[in-house]
């Protein structure tokens, strides 16, 4: 477990938070330089996230994801692939699912190229968030 107190000098919003109700009890969960936590009132947890990834990676047609993690079973892949169709729309195919295995696909469709960027880096950004690498981006 991680000192609150020492997160309080370097997080606003939670010792705002904590100063409000300080009979709040924090828990603290570490993944790849993002810090979540929880604040946790009698009978009430709110889940708390910093969107600290650092820079997102530049791409502007493809970018692939990999998440190996032995000692628990994960092997995943991500992809994301922003391509205009036929009819002048933009469409953001997803396709992920566990390493050698045929996974999962969705296309979701926008009308211009910045609705899809904008979907497409708040994807980006939870891909990178919960542990995955970026392995090819085009």
């Amino acid at each position: 477990m991680h000192d609150p107190s020492d997160r309080r000098s370097r997080d606003p919003l939670l010792a705002a938070r904590l100063a409000i109700c300080p009979s709040l009890r924090v828990r603290w969960r570490e993944i790849t330089d993002a810090v979540h936590y929880s604040v946790m009132a009698p009978g009430v947890e709110v889940a708390m996230s910093r969107r600290d990834v650092g820079p997102l990676p530049v791409w502007s047609q493809t970018i692939v994801f990999r998440l190996v993690v032995p000692d628990q079973n994960r092997y995943r892949r991500y992809c994301l692939q922003l391509t205009p169709d036929l009819f002048g729309a933009w469409v953001l195919l997803r396709h992920w699912g566990r390493i050698g295995k045929a996974g999962r696909t969705r296309l979701d469709t926008f009308a211009s190229r910045s609705e899809a960027e904008r979907a497409a880096e708040g994807m980006v950004r939870r891909r990178l968030l919960h542990g995955y690498r970026v392995t090819a981006a085009v």
